[in-house]
């Protein structure tokens, strides 16, 4: 088995988790990237998040209804290297 080579801890072409409590200046201009764009989450609990390191960055947020915890949102971002979303 070949092991995939490591950059800063961070697996190239796999996904890291986040600290949603936490978050960097570039994570949380994805949280607002996906908040302006679904106004139902507006008031959602970021829960999780995960980036993926390919040609750019996909981020990879889960969000709880914050009336209904069981009620979750998944969604992706992807951030070219010209960094748009």
């Amino acid at each position: 088995m070949v092991t995939p080579p490591v950059v800063n801890r961070v697996t190239v072409g796999g996904y890291s988790s986040i600290d949603v409590q936490n978050l960097s200046s570039s994570q949380k201009k994805i949280d607002d990237f996906v908040r302006q764009n679904h106004p139902e989450l507006s008031d959602a609990v970021l829960q999780s998040g995960q980036t993926q390191l390919v040609a750019g960055q996909n981020f990879r947020y889960v969000y709880a209804d914050k009336s209904n915890a069981s009620q979750t949102y998944r969604a992706t971002v992807y951030r070219d290297l010209k960094n748009n979303l």
